[in-house]
């Protein structure tokens, strides 16, 4: 007996040449109906690291957090949050574009954060990190990338490498 509301926002902007910002946000919100059963402790938001999937039994939500290690991030400790917050400027430039096929290099500055209730939820509390980036995209086999970030708060942070398998950090 619960319900989630989860929401993304994407802005792509043309800077000079090919080189591209992209702003995007991603927010979500886990609220029960029966007070006297609270909370569910399945599908729970679990933010830090990649954002490469596991097979969790408890259909928790990976956010990914790069610059950070998985799942260590604000309530993603004490068994999961119940709301989350993450924002990205990333910019890219493309190196190669041909047939498909493309590379390009990114640098991202991003920030986040992971609480048990939406009383608790302050947007702009968060953890910031940056790194760099390359990706590899492939036509009929996807993404492939390798991130380093580095993670300025907490003691989850700091130098973390990534990898980006079939899919993009969102």
């Amino acid at each position: 007996e619960y319900y989630k509301i989860n929401i993304r926002g994407s802005w792509m902007f043309n800077l000079l040449g090919d080189v591209v910002l992209n702003a995007r946000f991603r927010v979500g919100w886990m609220g029960h109906y029966n007070d006297d059963i609270g909370l569910s402790p399945f599908g729970r938001y679990y933010l830090g690291g990649g954002g490469l999937q596991n097979y969790y039994y408890d259909g928790r939500e990976i956010i990914p957090l790069r610059g950070y290690k998985d799942n260590s991030v604000g309530a993603s400790l004490s068994g999961g949050g119940a709301v989350f917050d993450r924002f990205t400027l990333e910019i890219r430039q493309p190196i190669i574009e041909s047939g498909g096929t493309s590379i390009y290099v990114l640098g991202f500055l991003e920030g986040g954060n992971c609480w048990n209730n939406i009383r608790d939820f302050q947007p702009f509390k968060m953890y910031n990190s940056t790194g760099l980036g390359v990706r590899l995209q492939i036509p009929g086999m996807g993404t492939l990338g390798f991130d380093w970030g580095y993670g300025f708060d907490g003691t989850s942070g700091g130098s973390q490498f990534h990898f980006v398998i079939g899919q993009s950090i969102d």
